[in-house]
C-alpha cells in the first residue's frame, strides 16, 4: 500500500475500489437496473408491468446500495478504529437483512462468514480485508501460471516451487529484495573460468588414456612372459629327454633293454586283423 492508500498487487497499483467499483459503483449497477424500465416500456404501456419493472429497479438498487457499503466499509487495507468496526456491523447487518428480504431461501457460506466472522476479523487484526479478498486470488492464479511456464525447463520439481514462490513474492511485494542475501559475485572472468573446465577435462582424459596405456603394456608383457616360461619348459623336457635318451642307449645296442610289441601273442580286435604298431619298453635288467 502507497502513501494514497492504493494497494499494489503483483507490481501493479490497485486504487480503492477499483475492482468492487464494477458492480458497487451507482454509475455502472443504476445503469444496469435503468435497462429494466427501458426494456419494459419498449414492450408494453401497462400500468401493471411498468410498475413491477420500477419495483424490481429499486430492489436490486437498494440492494446494491447496502451491498457497496459493506465493501467500502471492510473491503480496503487501512487501519480500523472501534467506531469504524461498528459501522461496518451496522452494514453488514443491513445488508443481510435486506438479502434475505429480496431473497429469503438464498444465503450462501460467503454471507455465513460475512455475517458471523469477518467484524470478529477486524476486531482481531485492525486492518480492513482488502488483501484477502478474491480478486488477488482469482488474479494469482493466471501469474502463477506464467511463472511456472518459465520453469518447464527445471527437472526438480523442488527447484521449481522455489523458482515460482521467490518471483510471485518479489513480484508482489519488490521490496522484498532488499531482505535477500547479497550474492558475492565472482571476481574470476568468464574466460578464464571456460579454459580452466577445459584444462582440467583434458587433463582428465590424457589420465584416462594414460591408463589405458599402462594397462595395456602390462598385459602385453604378462602374455610374453607366460609365452617365454612356456617355450623355456619345452626346452628343458627335450633336453631331459635327449639326456635320459643317450643314458639308454648303449644299453640298447648291447641287448639289455629290448624293443617288445604291444600285446604280443594277442589278435587284435580291429576289423584289419593288424596287431598294433605301438610298442613300450620292457622292464629293463642289470
Amino acid at each position: 500500500m502507497n502513501e494514497n492508500g492504493d494497494l499494489h498487487w503483483h507490481g501493479t497499483s490497485i486504487s480503492n475500489d477499483e475492482i468492487w467499483v464494477k458492480v458497487g459503483d451507482d454509475h455502472v449497477y443504476r445503469e444496469i437496473t435503468k435497462e429494466i424500465i427501458t426494456t419494459a416500456g419498449s414492450n408494453t404501456q401497462l400500468d401493471s408491468v411498468l410498475s413491477k419493472a420500477f419495483q424490481l429497479e429499486s430492489k436490486f438498487n437498494n440492494i446494491n446500495d447496502d451491498f457497496r457499503a459493506v465493501h467500502l466499509a471492510i473491503s480496503h487495507a487501512h487501519p480500523v478504529s472501534e467506531k469504524q468496526i461498528e459501522e461496518a456491523q451496522r452494514a453488514i447487518e443491513k445488508y443481510m437483512l435486506m438479502h434475505r428480504q429480496v431473497f429469503p431461501t438464498y444465503v450462501t457460506p460467503k454471507h455465513h462468514i460475512l455475517e458471523r466472522h469477518c467484524v470478529a476479523w477486524l476486531k482481531r487484526f485492525g486492518f480492513g480485508m482488502g488483501f484477502h479478498g478474491e480478486q488477488g486470488g482469482e488474479m494469482l492464479h493466471s501469474t502463477v501460471a506464467k511463472i511456472e511456464r518459465r520453469t518447464l525447463g527445471m527437472r526438480q520439481e523442488s527447484k521449481k516451487l522455489a523458482c515460482v514462490l521467490e518471483t510471485s513474492s518479489l513480484q508482489t511485494a519488490p521490496e522484498l529484495t532488499l531482505l535477500l542475501p547479497q550474492v558475492k559475485k565472482n571476481k574470476v572472468d568468464i574466460t578464464e573460468r571456460v579454459f580452466k573446465l577445459l584444462a582440467e577435462r583434458q587433463e582428465k582424459k590424457e589420465e584416462a588414456e594414460c591408463q589405458k596405456k599402462k594397462e595395456e603394456a602390462e598385459r602385453q608383457e604378462r602374455n610374453e612372459k607366460e609365452e617365454a616360461d612356456r617355450k623355456e619348459g619345452l626346452e628343458l623336457e627335450k633336453m631331459k629327454l635327449d639326456v635320459e635318451m643317450k643314458l639308454l642307449q648303449p644299453k640298447i645296442e648291447a641287448g639289455i633293454i629290448k624293443n617288445k610289441p604291444v600285446g604280443s601273442g594277442a589278435r587284435s580286435s580291429d576289423a584289419g586283423g593288424k596287431a598294433p604298431k605301438t610298442t613300450e619298453l620292457s622292464r629293463w635288467e642289470g
